[in-house]
């Protein structure tokens, strides 16, 4: 299964000039043009639609852009600038704490666009996510895995499986697709759709004042707020999730109604923190790592056990990844 390259794609020396560009504290509006729009649509999809004179997304957008510009020289590979800012602006979104309700819901859509408008809300949070990075925005497993805290095996694996799941959802749910000669949904379906429902782009006031603060010396302090509240960062200078002890404690400390043994819905609230699980947060490779030993070395002289192993290890390593799917996403 390949994912589509549309106009998000980026080349990586592209990328590196960019990166350039901002070490040397220039090309702001040059950088602003190229990244804003996706990473707005992006937050928007985590955070939802304006409400009044709030936009959730737009700020978020300003601290990450702000931030980028005072961590630049953390970045290790100037190649990886686009994902870095998605992660810088996912952060962003973390803080805030990401909308349980998709904005999806809440548009309008002429009937091409309905598949796509009922199929989102039945999606689980991290699969709509997924989608938006690996298909929308044309992201790599191994840049997704970036943004997300996985490992590239890991995010592959979920990226793959996101998609399998819009397609199940569609077909239960809407008629075969309009493709000449289409029976049954598929990627390209899955894409199209995407493509013909597409988020709100950045107003043009937020422009002016990223701009603005981007470069004005009266906001230098603000800057390096901002950059902090993006810390910790790995190695390779993206920030690092929050542990699932202060995830939970943050998420727990206001909520007494834990004590009822309620159904699923109160659960959601209660138990869960505001952000969605990543492996830095729940000890995933510890739980599936045994898995992987089971089948035998290859000179293993039991003719029994190696004819077992060669129907038990895809059961084995199937198990594995729906176990790091439930454990990373809840």
């Amino acid at each position: 299964m390949t994912a589509h390259r549309g106009s998000g794609r980026h080349r990586v020396d592209a990328d590196v000039a960019y990166a350039r560009l901002l070490r040397d504290g220039r090309g702001h509006a040059e950088c602003y043009a190229v990244f804003a729009p996706g990473l707005y649509q992006y937050c928007w999809s985590l955070l939802g639609p304006r409400t009044g004179t709030a936009d959730p997304a737009g700020e978020a957008v300003r601290e990450a852009l702000l931030a980028a510009g005072e961590l630049i020289g953390r970045l290790g590979d100037h190649g990886d600038l686009r994902p870095w800012l998605f992660a810088l602006a996912r952060t962003a979104c973390q803080r805030r704490g990401f909308a349980r309700r998709t904005p999806y819901a809440e548009l309008p859509a002429v009937e091409s666009e309905r598949p796509l408008l009922l199929t989102m809300p039945r999606l689980p949070p991290s699969y709509r996510e997924l989608l938006e990075l690996y298909l929308r925005h044309g992201l790599a497993p191994s840049q997704i895995a970036g943004i997300l805290g996985l490992d590239a095996e890991t995010a592959g694996e979920l990226c793959r499986a996101s998609v399998r799941r819009a397609i199940d959802e569609l077909s239960a749910t809407a008629s075969a697709p309009g493709r000449p000669g289409a029976t049954q949904w598929a990627l390209v379906d899955v894409v199209a759709l995407l493509e013909a429902v597409a988020p709100p782009g950045p107003p043009d006031r937020l422009r002016h004042d990223v701009l603005a603060d981007w470069t004005a010396p009266e906001c230098a302090a603000e800057r390096r707020r901002l950059a902090d509240l993006m810390r910790p960062l790995g190695v390779g200078g993206f920030p690092l999730h929050r542990s699932r002890s202060e995830a939970a404690a943050e998420a727990s400390a206001p909520e007494p109604a834990a004590q009822g043994g309620g159904g699923p819905g109160e659960e959601e609230v209660v138990a869960l923190p505001a952000d969605r699980i990543t492996t830095a947060d729940t000890p995933a490779v510890d739980r599936t790592e045994p898995l992987a030993e089971i089948s035998p070395e290859p000179d293993e002289p039991a003719d029994d056990e190696a004819e077992k192993s060669r129907w038990t290890t895809p059961v084995v390593a199937g198990l594995a990844t729906v176990a790091i799917a439930l454990s990373l996403w809840g």
